[in-house]
């Protein structure tokens, strides 16, 4: 059979020859020939001049992009070419030459200026490439710590830290802040920011200004929400919590009676009084309502729970309606019952002791007491049960005591000023401020942290906020049925 051109070319002596050494001719910078590419290209004619449609390629190539802000990641591929050398240029002017090898080598270069930069690969014999990559001008960004804030509040935000992913332009320096919508006031110290709100609720919007280190001023715009008060109340015998801007009325409990609420120091439980098995006893629930559980077990009537200003007691009112009654201690789980003023019972459930409070600084004890010449009165005591005195001393009927905020003196309902309960106070050196009037029976006073006042009425489906230091304006809310006892929870970060 006669052969073909491939066979004679490799039975031929000059394809042997070139076989067995192994040789590669070279024709072009860039193409390399097999012996057999060669023998064949010999035998067909004249070499032609460029690279041969068989050869080998030697190329370089580079990929160059943005990750990170300013980290680029840079590839580069050798194809037959063993090495090369990198140059980095930025704005054109060269920073580094480096040796890279092949066949690929990848790297990520991290913290880039701004601006171009470009990447020049070469090797000798071999077309160079080149890849540019642009880092841009980022905004610096800010980190910052911002408070629950109420109204009538002060609270401290905290920025953490302002930096600028282009690194040349750190530091970046707090200059001012700025109250942009005029619904809090704002000053800067320091990486401090404080805040002082006003009766707004709702959202409010502050500016940090800052400078970086190249120049560059920004404004930094951050939103938050002014947070209302949470009231625990009672209605028609069972207790309620709403906000203090009338959103989020919740009921809590059900079936028996569930009256005269208290909150936890850290606002994660409430206390109150219930008759669900049988006489009054006292019961804490989570302030969403779950998990309510009975806490002394004691065939004592137990009223008005209320905590002690660490959390860890309650003080309540007991009596067994038969012998004696009394104010006590308790911790939390029902045991180390201690009783603080105990006499024999007078024969008359309504008119025990009640309504004890803690103060908050936790030295003292108030509550109400119908004393033997025929009146209530608001007593005061340590909370061992020493010192016990009339704390009020008067004619009239004082009732319902409860702490002012700073300790500095008690609130309660008294006829001292009309037939009909007013609220007023008094302070530590016996100083009596009427606060409500001509409202007709205005009942079981509260108050807020910042110093409000909040109350209900005989027979009223509205709880009334008083604004102590604004002309006594009076605001209500709207809730369910005959609002009674309301309690405004602490106010936690």
């Amino acid at each position: 059979m006669k052969k073909g051109l491939a066979d004679r070319i490799k039975d031929s002596s000059l394809y042997q020859g070139l076989a067995r050494t192994g040789r590669i001719l070279y024709h072009s910078p860039s193409r390399l020939y097999s012996p057999l590419a060669l023998v064949s290209t010999l035998l067909a004619g004249p070499i032609a001049c460029g690279d041969g449609p068989n050869g080998l390629d030697r190329k370089l190539s580079q990929t160059a992009s943005v990750v990170n802000d300013t980290d680029i990641r840079y590839t580069a591929n050798f194809e037959n070419v063993a090495s090369g050398t990198r140059k980095t240029l930025h704005e054109g002017n060269l920073i580094e030459t480096k040796t890279i090898t092949g066949p690929t080598y990848t790297e990520t270069i991290p913290r880039n200026l701004k601006e171009q930069t470009c990447f020049v690969l070469e090797s000798p014999g071999v077309q160079s490439d080149t890849a540019c990559v642009t880092i841009p001008e980022h905004q610096s960004r800010v980190y910052v710590t911002m408070p629950r804030i109420y109204s009538n509040d002060t609270a401290t935000a905290t920025i953490d830290s302002i930096r600028d992913p282009n690194y040349e332009d750190n530091p970046v320096i707090p200059t001012s802040v700025t109250s942009l919508d005029n619904v809090v006031r704002a000053n800067l110290n320091g990486n401090q920011i404080r805040i002082v709100s006003g009766d707004s609720l709702g959202q409010y919007s502050v500016g940090i200004n800052t400078r970086t280190a190249t120049g560059v001023a920004n404004q930094f715009v951050i939103n938050h929400q002014i947070s209302p008060d949470v009231i625990a109340f009672s209605s028609d015998n069972q207790v309620y919590t709403v906000n203090s801007d009338e959103t989020g009325l919740v009921k809590l409990t059900d079936g028996a009676s569930n009256i005269i609420p208290q909150w936890s120091p850290d606002k994660r439980q409430i206390a109150f009084q219930s008759s669900r098995d049988g006489p009054y006893s006292a019961y804490v629930a989570n302030a969403d309502g779950s998990n309510q559980r009975r806490l002394i077990q004691t065939s004592f009537r137990i009223m008005s729970p209320s905590w002690s200003s660490d959390g860890t007691e309650l003080v309540v009112a007991y009596s067994d309606f038969s012998t004696i009654e009394g104010i006590a201690r308790v911790k939390l789980d029902g045991t180390g019952w201690t009783s603080l003023y105990e006499r024999a019972f007078s024969g008359n459930p309504s008119i025990i002791p009640n309504f004890p409070r803690f103060s908050p600084d936790g030295t003292k004890i108030a509550f109400e007491d119908f004393l033997p010449y025929g009146n209530y009165e608001v007593v005061v005591m340590g909370v061992n049960g020493s010192n016990r005195r009339n704390f009020t001393n008067n004619s009239s009927i004082d009732r319902q005591p409860v702490w002012l905020p700073d300790g500095s003196g008690l609130g309660y309902m008294s006829t001292r000023f009309s037939s009909e309960f007013d609220i007023v106070k008094q302070d530590l050196n016996g100083n009596v401020t009427r606060l409500t009037s001509d409202l007709g029976h205005e009942l079981d006073p509260a108050f807020f942290p910042d110093g409000r006042l909040v109350f209900a009425r005989l027979n009223s489906s509205q709880l009334y906020i008083k604004n102590l230091s604004n002309a006594g304006t009076i605001d209500t809310i709207d809730v369910v049925g005959y609002a009674r006892h309301p309690a405004v929870a602490p106010r936690i970060r």
